[in-house]
């Protein structure tokens, strides 16, 4: 929580794998949304994920990629972010 509390309003997007200890990519997520709702996002992970997620995602500003990926779908990604304001 520490590491998102001092810089969430500063940032355009943030870009989380699914798997990043010591907590998940969707614990930091949920954090970083909870004070930032607006807050454009990128997860990734090397599993697929189940369609109720997916439509979570898609339904509150996100994006998801599944590796491997090539760099340029990140770029795509990126480039596709509205940002709040």
């Amino acid at each position: 929580r520490g590491y998102l509390a001092a810089e969430i309003e500063s940032l355009d997007m943030i870009v989380l794998d699914m798997v990043i200890p010591p907590r998940g990519g969707l614990e930091v997520l949920d954090d970083a949304l909870g004070r930032r709702p607006d807050l454009p996002f990128l997860l990734i992970s090397g599993e697929e994920i189940d369609q109720s997620l997916r439509q979570r995602i898609e339904t509150i500003n996100g994006s998801f990629l599944r590796k491997p990926f090539h760099p340029d779908a990140v770029l795509r990604v990126i480039a596709g972010v509205k940002t709040p304001g």
